[in-house]
């Protein structure tokens, strides 16, 4: 639930005040914020809706993490906002390729859109049929489209595939706590979406066969996009999830401990390259191609697999390859539905509390500590 809120205060940055984060890491989200909330009128049509307030149903219902340290942060495009900013426009601070190694988006620290295999796609995840009409209640009164759109009939995030002709709309699912299989599936290697809609933000050039970067004043052609931020978000999802221990469980007793040894190292030495590079090494990319999370997670988090699996369909593919371009916040809006999706199903009697104060242990040839 806090994720889906990091996630809404950063569309709203994007839409609301033409910023884009930049460095979005475990440290710069705090969860269960205890200060004093800020007023909010819920008469605003323009405002962010947080997650508290989809399932509770209370106006303004405050948000369940924020996020800090815009030091990072650069302007996006000024024809996206839903009203006048008067500030510069000046992008520079999004061709700098910052964050967090371990969260960074792989784009951002390869310098360059990903290659062409990663662009395996699918449709905009569906909620269940009741939860759907409650999250587009919420937000009736707002004008984004994202909210209410419905792949079918060959659309991928509301743009054509390149293969049929777009038909946004028809029916979803019937049960509320359904999870939708076809969401869930996979064959082979296919994972899952696509991309963003901007005619705002200039995507970065997917590189050809032959391309290279010759000097470090080609990467000033890349841009850091609304999308690289969510992507960020997953990237924390993935380091909380793996090192969370549920509460009454010992450390030294984790059953899956051999599975988190082998993987861990691959987030912990990820380094940002000093400079495109045609082959970037990204070893973080084993999470989107290996199944196994059953084997990472520890054993009484295994409900969580497949939620997980569904994220890395949504976070795998480069957008940039599509002849199309979805919205800039596609990857956003995909992420929340399966979070939205996931909070209800595991809500009440099926959430599973964590120790806040151990977690599980973790050894890499550059650490050795426990969380």
């Amino acid at each position: 639930m806090a994720m889906y809120d990091a996630l809404e205060a950063h569309r709203w940055a994007v839409k609301g005040r033409n910023l884009i984060h930049g460095d979005i890491s475990q440290a710069n989200i705090i969860i269960s914020p205890q200060d004093n909330p800020v007023e909010r009128d819920s008469s605003e049509t323009a405002r962010p809706i947080f997650i508290s307030e989809i399932l509770t149903r209370n106006e303004c219902a405050a948000p369940l993490s924020i996020l800090l340290d815009l030091d990072n942060a650069g302007e996006g495009n000024p024809k996206t906002l839903l009203f006048n900013i008067e500030r510069g426009t000046e992008l520079e601070n999004l061709r700098r390729r910052t964050g967090t190694p371990r969260f960074v988006a792989r784009a951002v620290a390869a310098g360059h859109a990903l290659e062409r295999s990663w662009n395996a796609s699918k449709p905009m995840p569906s909620l269940p049929s009741k939860l759907f009409a409650q999250y587009k209640k919420a937000h009736s009164a707002g004008s984004d489209p994202l909210r209410r759109l419905e792949d079918r009939n060959g659309t991928i995030h509301g743009v054509p595939d390149g293969r049929k002709k777009p038909n946004i709309g028809g029916p979803v699912n019937d049960e509320y706590n359904e999870v939708e299989s076809s969401d869930n599936e996979s064959s082979g290697d296919e994972f899952g979406f696509v991309s963003f809609n901007r005619d705002e933000f200039v995507d970065n050039e997917a590189m050809g066969d032959d391309s290279e970067f010759e000097d470090e004043g080609e990467a000033q052609k890349f841009q850091h996009l609304p999308r690289h931020d969510a992507e960020s978000v997953f990237w924390v999802i993935v380091v909380f999830l793996l090192r969370a221990l549920p509460r009454g469980e010992r450390p030294q007793k984790d059953k899956n401990s051999k599975g988190l040894l082998f993987i861990w190292d691959y987030i912990a030495s990820h380094e940002i390259m000093p400079y495109p590079g045609k082959f970037p090494t990204d070893d973080r990319t084993t999470f989107l191609n290996l199944g196994g999370w059953e084997h990472f997670l520890h054993a009484k988090l295994g409900r969580l697999v497949p939620m997980m699996e569904e994220l890395v369909m949504q976070v795998k593919p480069e957008y940039s390859h599509l002849p199309t371009p979805p919205d800039d916040l596609h990857l956003h809006e995909a992420m929340q539905r399966i979070l939205l999706k996931y909070s209800v199903k595991f809500a009440g009697a099926s959430d599973i509390p964590l120790d806040a104060k151990r977690g599980r242990v973790v050894h890499t040839a550059s650490e050795t500590k426990e969380f």
